[in-house]
């Protein structure tokens, strides 16, 4: 493994502020040992997460609080909050920031996250949106309680997960609770629906493959008929076959470059707007992070080399074609009727 850390999570943790108090999930974590492990998303966090964790390494007391807890209940940074849980006394924190994602941390509400509220008209029900509380493992070990806490692995690129539960079963642990990202990545990706849907559009680009090379075969079949009188007199002219075949593989590259120029622009701009639809499909409790249209270099390389190859096909069997047509006999020139 590269990295790994000591995260405390308390679930059931509740904080205070003057006269309100609520619950909201309480996660301890070293800083420095935190960002060398774990990993979230560029752009979800207003700066990068490293600069989170060294705003609060400064000061042990320091903690982040999520956005739904500034929001619900008023607090900035600098402000005082009591954090604690079931059996164990309050300890004093102080706010230093507020995140909207968190590693691990899911901000959308469940289905049954929802809380009665009373008010002067009679009792309303409202969704609750989760809360976190980011805070030191040391302060929190010291002034609240010492409690078990789960260790966090990164793990090389080569390296598998089966070595890793050998390795710790060799050391004498027992594991109690097992989560690993490999599987449940693999797992997603299997997914029999995740499947149709990959399989539904992998065949869309396969038939606008097909569709798209015979459109261009036919076109370039059609016109190279449709000019073969001129192709004669330019043959008459003095141009070897060479040249001619020079100057339509040229020709056609430049109309079906066009072509395929407009269309990778269209497919670029399409995706972005259309493919987040696919987001409605799925339970958006579950879209953590949010959903996002990504271009993978490799498969855009993969489809110039379709292209590519599609092309070269086509002028290889305009070249076979061009080759059996006696442009010479074209132009008849002094031919009595």
């Amino acid at each position: 493994m590269e990295h790994a850390t000591k995260v405390f999570i308390k679930k059931d943790a509740s904080f205070s502020k003057g006269k309100v108090s609520d619950t909201a999930r309480l996660m301890g974590i070293d800083t420095k040992d935190f960002g060398e492990t774990a990993w979230i998303r560029s752009k979800l966090l207003d700066r990068h997460i490293n600069e989170y964790l060294n705003l609060i390494a400064r000061n042990p007391s320091a903690v982040l609080i999520s956005r739904s807890m500034a929001e619900e209940y008023g607090l900035k940074p600098g402000d005082a909050i009591t954090v604690g849980w079931p059996g164990v006394e309050g300890a004093g924190f102080t706010v230093y920031g507020v995140i909207d994602y968190w590693p691990s941390w899911n901000p959308n509400p469940g289905a049954g996250d929802v809380v009665t509220v009373k008010t002067k008209q009679g009792s309303t029900t409202k969704v609750k949106k989760p809360m976190l509380v980011v805070g030191h493992l040391s302060y929190i070990q010291n002034n609240l309680a010492l409690e078990p806490y789960e260790v966090w692995l990164k793990l090389k690129p080569e390296a598998g997960s089966p070595e890793v539960y050998k390795a710790i079963a060799d050391h004498g642990y027992e594991i109690e609770f097992l989560r690993d990202a490999k599987q449940e990545q693999i797992k997603s990706i299997k997914e029999p629906f995740q499947l149709a849907i990959n399989g539904v559009m992998t065949l869309g680009f396969l038939i606008s493959v097909f569709i798209c090379f015979f459109g261009f075969l036919l076109y370039w079949v059609l016109s190279l008929f449709a000019r073969t009188l001129q192709f004669g007199i330019l043959r008459a002219m003095g141009i070897s076959f060479f040249q001619l075949i020079v100057m339509l593989a040229g020709e056609q590259i430049l109309i079906s470059g066009a072509a395929i120029v407009i269309g990778i622009a269209t497919g670029s701009i399409t995706s972005l707007l259309f493919v987040p639809l696919f987001e409605m499909s799925f339970d958006p409790s579950t879209q953590v992070p949010p959903f996002k249209v990504t271009f993978d270099p490799r498969d855009q390389i993969r489809l110039y080399w379709i292209v590519t190859v599609m092309i070269a096909v086509g002028l290889a069997i305009l070249g076979s074609i061009v080759s059996r047509i006696r442009i010479h006999q074209a132009v008849k020139l002094g031919e009595d009727g």
